[in-house]
């Protein structure tokens, strides 16, 4: 994705290449949500664990028995986003780095450390 954004030089290519692990959000969804309910408190949900799921075959089979699976809510009120479009996307577009580093976080608690590097 992230060469796709380069090579038809989207200037959201950077923001993308700040990302570990998660895809960028799409700056047009955000800001029509804004603008159809511009007083609408904002949620962000993330999750993490969720790697031994490709497909709902896998999760049908038990892949993710034994998982632990790391799940983040958080809420914000409408007043605490700005309500101009552009300044909302970039806000979220801030969330959205902590949210990135945040799964970061929770995939390094659940890998175990490499012996002898």
């Amino acid at each position: 994705m992230l060469a796709r954004l380069r090579e038809e030089g989207d200037p959201r290519a950077e923001f993308a290449a700040q990302l570990q692990h998660l895809l960028p959000p799409r700056p047009g969804g955000i800001r029509a949500l804004r603008q159809a309910a511009p007083h609408a408190d904002v949620v962000l949900l993330g999750h993490a664990g969720y790697d031994r799921v490709m497909t709902f075959a896998d999760l049908w089979q038990g892949a993710l028995i034994g998982a632990q699976i790391r799940v983040r809510v958080e809420g914000f009120p409408a007043a605490a986003a700005p309500s101009e479009p552009d300044a909302f996307a970039a806000w979220v577009d801030a969330r959205w780095l902590e949210l990135d580093a945040w799964v970061d976080a929770a995939d390094r608690r659940e890998r175990p450390p490499t012996a002898g590097l």
